[in-house]
């Protein structure tokens, strides 16, 4: 009952949880970005201990374009680090011109091919390490990413442009101001997951008579998302992975979790190959927010776009300054009739780690303001 507090809850003052809150909050203001970009804002708060979700913002110093990320891990934090930290140089790496000889004028592959080719050769770079590594630590941490997984929701913004890759559950949604002031939540990802029908249609076309792929609503019976990087029990076939795992001689140290699959006939199962949608930014078109599915687990698209409101051209929360804190706060503690309840808040906030994930998810924000 999500309407109970835990014991202990009250102990801490308001001040007390809203610091927690505001913990890792960063705000980047107008200055420290060129063209579309504004500002924007981030934060996060963990559920799991240590958290499994990560983002990342970078610069591409040859394309000029900034990208935005978030990362959810899950059985384990090992691959959403791996991807965050990695996926940019990939990407960077496809949006350089094809020839090296830059005064003859190279070719440059489009965003959204660079975008699917990062994804999908950091994906088969993860797997291939695990596969290859010799020294006993990097092997470790090769097998650790390879045998976790992560979902990644990336923007790419370069003037006008937008594009947003997308492999698993994160959103990306855009807030858009129409002409009479009212707000509209455009969504420019579709979940893969068990609920989205051309996913289903995807697995059964590249897996055709099976028919137990999906058992209560997860891909084999334990995944829920049906695109991911990593999570090589869903990829490879039973005999590499036990090669892989047998050729490490303390597996139990590596804490990894292999699901007792059953109807694995076909593997790989899961992809990281992600969607990409391009839009091309409006006057309208006020800013982007990247969230992962902690967030949404509490909040829908619509109510998030109508807490960030615009004050003097400036995208600010009611009462944070930080427009993703002021989602997470809004997400965790507003009551059935959207009202702060601090309350709820303080109880979701101090929840002990064994009943946490019970009641909410890691949650991961960033808010894109466009000038």
């Amino acid at each position: 009952d999500h309407s109970q507090t835990p014991l202990g809850a009250f102990q801490l003052s308001p001040a007390q949880v809203d610091a927690i809150i505001r913990a890792n909050e960063t705000t980047f203001k107008e200055g420290r970005q060129a063209g579309s970009v504004s500002r924007f804002w981030s934060n996060h708060l963990a559920a799991n201990s240590p958290s499994e979700d990560r983002y990342s913002v970078a610069t591409l110093l040859h394309s000029k374009g900034l990208a935005f990320g978030v990362f959810d891990g899950h059985a384990g934090t090992a691959c959403a680090r791996a991807v965050s930290e990695r996926l940019y140089e990939y990407l960077a790496i496809s949006l350089l011109p094809q020839k090296t000889e830059l005064l003859e004028g190279g070719t440059r592959m489009s965003v959204q091919k660079a975008l699917v080719k990062s994804f999908q050769r950091l994906d088969a770079d993860v797997t291939q390490e695990a596969q290859t590594q010799r020294d006993r630590i990097l092997q470790a941490n090769a097998i650790q990413v390879a045998f976790s997984g992560a979902t990644a929701c990336v923007a790419h913004v370069d003037g006008a442009q937008l594009h947003v890759a997308n492999a698993g559950d994160s959103k990306a949604i855009l807030g858009v101001q129409e002409d009479d002031g009212t707000w509209a939540a455009l969504p420019l990802t579709r979940d893969h997951n068990a609920f989205n029908m051309s996913e289903l249609r995807r697995l059964e076309e590249e897996h055709p008579n099976e028919d137990k792929m999906i058992i209560r609503d997860r891909l084999l019976g334990f995944l829920m998302p049906l695109r991911a990087f990593g999570d090589a029990m869903f990829k490879w076939d039973l005999v590499l992975q036990k090669e892989i795992l047998q050729s490490y001689p303390d597996l139990g140290s590596l804490n990894i979790f292999l699901p007792p699959l059953r109807n694995y006939f076909t593997p790989p199962y899961l992809t990281a190959e992600p969607e990409v949608t391009h839009h091309t930014l409006r006057p309208q078109d006020k800013f982007l927010l990247l969230a992962t599915d902690g967030l949404w687990d509490l909040m829908d698209t619509q109510d998030a776009v109508r807490l960030v409101e615009m004050k003097g051209g400036v995208a600010v929360g009611e009462s944070d300054s930080n427009v993703a804190t002021h989602l997470i706060r809004h997400a965790m503690g507003a009551n059935e009739h959207s009202e702060l309840d601090y309350e709820r808040l303080a109880a979701l906030v101090t929840l002990p780690e064994d009943m946490v994930r019970g009641y909410r998810d890691d949650i991961t924000v960033v808010v894109i303001q466009f000038n």
